[in-house]
Formats: structure tokens, sequence, C-alpha cells
């Protein structure tokens, strides 16, 4: 049976986390704003705003003082669950991020985006950490440094998808092997 019904947002409501403790509700809207309920009366505590479009997915950090939300902007962002400020935005999907989770310690935030990667950050730092994993055709896979300039390792067919887009004299873009640059390090788990 439904215990309680939590209106508020002014459309699709994408997804929603308890906090640790158990006592807040997080929610994510298609109109751009997370919210903060309280668990147990159902009401709203406070509305966060910033992201420019559809909030996807959100988390709490672990202790419960952060919240993170993945969106249709191409970015994260970080808030403080008490104050409802957003601490930071985090940069650097090329699509629409559509989910984030913490780190078991709280350190780290992983996402996942339609621009096909995976990509781990740090929750103190905002910063993109380790590498990140672009997921390829026919389930062949890539793992990049953080600024995309050096192949890690690849599958065994990633070759076909890996390439770099490089202007020419007059500005269009050329689309190079990946192997134009060096060999591709081959998977080997």
């Amino acid at each position: 049976d439904c215990i309680m019904t939590l209106r508020g947002h002014e459309n699709s409501v994408w997804a929603c986390a308890f906090s640790p403790d158990g006592r807040r509700i997080a929610s994510a809207s298609y109109d751009n704003t997370l919210r903060l309920w309280d668990a147990a009366s159902g009401d709203c505590i406070m509305t966060l705003r910033g992201h420019d479009n559809s909030v996807w997915a959100c988390a709490f950090s672990p202790d419960g003082r952060r919240i993170a939300s993945a969106s249709d902007d191409k970015t994260l962002r970080l808030w403080d669950a008490a104050s409802g400020d957003c601490i930071m935005t985090l940069r650097g999907h090329e699509n629409s991020v559509w989910a984030c989770a913490f780190s078991p310690d709280g350190r780290r935030i992983a996402s996942a985006s339609s621009d096909n990667t995976l990509r781990l950050w740090d929750a103190a730092s905002g910063q993109q950490v380790g590498f990140s994993i672009h997921l390829l055709s026919d389930g062949e896979f890539a793992s990049l440094t953080p600024d995309g300039s050096r192949v890690i390792q690849v599958s065994r067919g990633a070759w076909r998808d890996l390439g770099w887009l490089m202007p020419d004299a007059t500005g269009a873009l050329t689309r190079y092997p990946a192997e134009a640059f060096g060999p591709l390090p081959e998977y080997t788990g």
C-alpha cells in the first residue's frame, strides 16, 4: 500500500534516493530541479536549483552531508544537503549524464553518460580522476586518460571505433584511426 505521495515537482520525477539515515528523500525531475523531502511527513524541505536541463539522477554521500545530481545539461552537481547550496559543478561529459553514485567512502563520484562513458571524479576537488571508460559498439571498450590524450587499454575489436577527429587546413574534421598515433595497448584480462 502507498504510505504517502510527495507532490511539488512541476514535471516528471526520474529518480529518488533516501539519505543514509532514512530521514530525507532527494528527488530528481524533468523540471530541472532536485527536491529534498522529509521522509516522515512528506513535506518539501527545499528545492535545489542550478541545472539548465532535466535532472536524471541523484545520490546522497555516505555521510548524508552532500547530494550529487546528474543532468541533461552534461554536468554533475554537488550540493550541500543542509543548505541546498551548489558546492561545485563537474564538467567533462559530452552529452547527458544519466546516473551518479558515491563510492562507499564518499571520496569518489561515478557518473554514466549518453556520451557512452563512465567517469570517476574526486568528490573534494571535482576533478576527474583515474580514467574514463568509453563503451563502444558490439561490447567493445577503451579506457582513456582523464584528458583523453592517451589510450590506456582497449578490447580486441575497439580499433574499429577508435580514432581522433582532427581539423584539416580548411577546418573540416577528419577521423584518423587511433593507430596513427601509436600502437593500441591490448586488453589482457
